[in-house]
């Protein structure tokens, strides 16, 4: 049975996880106290150590020159209020550390969407700890753990809460018999979900996160489930398409300023949707894991299908089309990346499809545990959940502290080293020679945000100069920033300042391309950043060891013998141990001729 407001449904006996008498979440602010407090201290290491990462030096740029090169970028994709909101939270920023004031605005936002969850759930006829449990789960996704260590993606996390609020006004404008009241919430609804996509067009699509906890909650009727989803639809529907005419506008206006994969829509529906299994539903599909694995994506949809025949009720045609009715969702989370020409899956745009899958994991549980009640009881299922729930937890904090806070500091403090050395009044400019993704001071690199060194990308080093510069209070105004080919040979200009930010062993003698003058060749290189061992490697083809092959050493030198005398080109392969493992650089040489006769 259904009551008014559309959420509270009377729990099938058969689901260990639904509450024997659900009468909604407790009325007070504890609860809310809790889900905010639990996030603080989950993600607390992006609000303690000062760092940035990548578009966040270019928006402190922006706001100490008085620019406008973020607001631009917004307008272009569509997102106004973002534009406004940014804006305005970023005019009182002084410098690198006052960009934890922003994450503490994303996290603050993730510990409200974690507590809508937790509500949305209880009122879905889910007992109070299990819905906590899967609030944690949600919430502590990659995805999540991006826009927790983003200064940029501040209010992603608000665009969800309202994206939220929508699909509940959408849900009690269903059950409302007044035709000018169920007006009134359908109008609200739009507007609310149109405010989202103005702020981020992903995390809007969280609409259907709390679509599908309403939609599938315990005893549901498939004529009920296919009425209220139309009913959904139909709201998200006129806000996208209100969306989709506001985007287009601003591409008219700004488009130059975005990539063209950006500006312009996809012209192969099929090959994007098999992009989508291949990139980003796997990546939902490993959860928590990082390093996403196709075997793994493949078992946990297996499993979610297998346990989702089981969690629906009625007749197997009626348990086929629900699965059926699931699966469309799914592209529906994530729904503005499918639309545009550019493939790019990283986690932050992932954040509602990733929820989505966690959502299907949780439920699929749930009919497993229903099959299985003989074996699994209800308080054993709840012990379980809540061990997910910490390992999430404690996932997160170990992510956000190793692959974000700690390397982007590591790195703005080389930065910040190189720059110390330059005396400003004699130079003529900075040669910036960027690291690549080998460079990173994580474990591991995922995508151009997990480990990713934001100095990396070609727009950084300017703005992290002039930020770091004038935390020294130097006015660079005039200052010409060059940058050096990525991963190209460094050139600098006669008179400029050379700041080096590739963290690799390089090699110093010979000099890289030389000729070399015998058989017989002793090689150098420097110490590098953060390197414990070093390896070389010879041969006669590239990444070859055909002349020599060293062994892992801590000396900066080795001498190789053996090299030939024939002109012919040496490949020189230099291995530096980092934290993340064996990295290397390749070098090529010109062997020594040596005349007959």
């Amino acid at each position: 049975m259904v009551s008014k407001g559309g959420l509270q449904s009377r729990p099938h006996p058969a689901h260990p996880g639904t509450a024997v008498e659900s009468s909604g979440p407790r009325p007070g602010w504890q609860v809310l106290v809790f889900f905010l407090g639990g996030t603080f201290l989950c993600y607390s290491v992006a609000i303690l150590i000062p760092f940035a990462l990548m578009d966040d030096y270019l928006l402190l740029s922006d706001s100490l020159r008085g620019e406008t090169t973020i607001r631009m970028l917004h307008l272009a994709g569509g997102r106004p209020t973002n534009a406004m909101l940014t804006d305005l939270a970023a005019s009182g920023l002084n410098g690198i550390g006052d960009l934890r004031y922003l994450r503490l605005v994303s996290i603050t936002g993730i510990g409200l969407l974690a507590w809508s969850l937790y509500r949305v759930l209880v009122r879905s006829g889910w007992n109070r700890t299990q819905s906590a449990c899967l609030a944690a789960i949600v919430c502590t996704l990659p995805s999540f753990q991006v826009h927790a260590s983003s200064a940029m993606l501040a209010f992603s996390a608000l665009a969800a809460v309202a994206s939220g609020a929508a699909l509940l006004l959408a849900d009690r404008a269903y059950d409302e018999r007044s035709l000018a009241t169920r007006g009134g919430f359908w109008v609200g609804s739009v507007v609310l979900f149109l405010l989202a996509l103005t702020i981020y067009q992903t995390s809007a699509m969280f609409f259907w996160v709390f679509g599908v906890i309403v939609l599938f909650k315990p005893a549901s009727t498939i004529s009920s489930v296919l009425r209220r989803c139309l009913w959904y639809a139909a709201a998200s529907g006129v806000g996208l398409v209100l969306g989709f005419l506001m985007y287009r506008i601003s591409v008219t206006r700004y488009g130059p300023l975005l990539s063209n994969g950006r500006s312009s829509l996809t012209h192969d529906p099929v090959e994007k949707m098999l992009w989508f299994v291949r990139r980003p539903l796997m990546d939902a599909l490993n959860l928590e894991n990082l390093i996403a694995h196709p075997w793994v994506a493949v078992t946990v949809g297996i499993l979610i299908t297998g346990g989702l025949l089981h969690y629906f009720r009625g007749a197997t045609k009626e348990r086929a089309l629900l699965l059926a009715l699931a699966a469309c969702i799914i592209p529906l989370s994530y729904l503005p990346n499918l639309v545009v020409a550019e493939n790019w899956s990283s986690y932050r745009t992932q954040f509602a499809l990733t929820s989505v899958i966690a959502v299907y994991s949780f439920l699929a549980v749930q009919g497993y545990s229903a099959r299985l009640s003989f074996l699994v009881t209800p308080r054993a299922l709840t012990a379980g959940l809540g061990l997910a729930a910490a390992i999430g937890i404690l996932l997160a904090a170990y992510n956000v502290t190793v692959y974000f806070a700690v390397p982007q500091r590591q790195e703005l403090q080389l930065m910040r080293q190189e720059l110390a050395r330059a005396n400003l009044a004699q130079e003529r400019g900075i040669y910036f020679i960027r690291p690549t993704w080998r460079d990173s001071f994580a474990p591991a690199v995922r995508y151009d945000e997990f480990g990713f060194p934001s100095s990396v990308q070609p727009w950084v080093p300017r703005a992290a100069i002039y930020v770091l510069l004038r935390e020294r209070n130097l006015e660079p105004a005039n200052l010409a920033v060059e940058l050096a080919p990525l991963e190209g040979p460094a050139e600098p200009p006669p008179g400029a300042f050379v700041v080096d930010m590739r963290t690799l062993s390089r090699m110093t003698h010979p000099a890289p391309g030389s000729t070399l003058s015998a058989p017989t060749e002793t090689f150098s290189w420097s110490e590098g950043s953060g390197v414990s061992a070093y390896w070389l490697e010879a041969g006669t083809t590239p990444g070859g060891s055909q002349i020599f092959s060293g062994t892992p050493t801590t000396q900066r030198s080795a001498t190789v013998s053996g090299l030939p005398t024939n002109g012919h080109t040496v490949y020189i392969r230099l291995w530096s141990l980092k934290r993340n493992g064996w990295q290397c650089n390749d070098y090529s040489y010109v062997a020594a001729m040596t005349r007959k006769g």
